[in-house]
């Protein structure tokens, strides 16, 4: 079951990498990964930390991407400078660190257990 949990963390880094290099439209795709990396995170952490005295690696990064998440969904509400033409990169590259800390988190959880 272990490498099951390998996985979805290599998805979530190879996933976050593509979001990072498409070019920059909405960064609601980006952010919406984000909050589904969190998800995986807690259920993740809550399932194999049972057993340990403190928190798991995952639950950690699950709440640090899960702060990430707000954060890059507020900045993307900010309105944009109309002289620039294009969408500000910030809250996509806010959730797509959100999405690595996460898939990385998975993997340390998986490693360390």
């Amino acid at each position: 079951m272990d490498t099951l949990l390998v996985l979805p963390g290599i998805v979530l880094l190879a996933v976050g990498a593509y979001l990072f290099r498409s070019p920059p439209r909405v960064p609601w795709p980006a952010i919406g990964l984000a909050a589904f990396t969190a998800a995986v995170c807690f259920t993740v952490g809550g399932d194999s930390g049972q057993d340990l005295p403190g928190p798991d690696a995952a639950t950690v990064t699950g709440g640090i991407v899960g702060f990430l998440t707000v954060v890059s969904a507020i900045l993307a509400l900010i309105p944009g400078d109309p002289e620039r033409g294009r969408p500000s990169r910030i809250p996509v590259t806010t959730a797509t660190v959100a999405i690595v800390l996460g898939g990385i988190g998975l993997v340390v959880s998986v490693v360390t257990a």
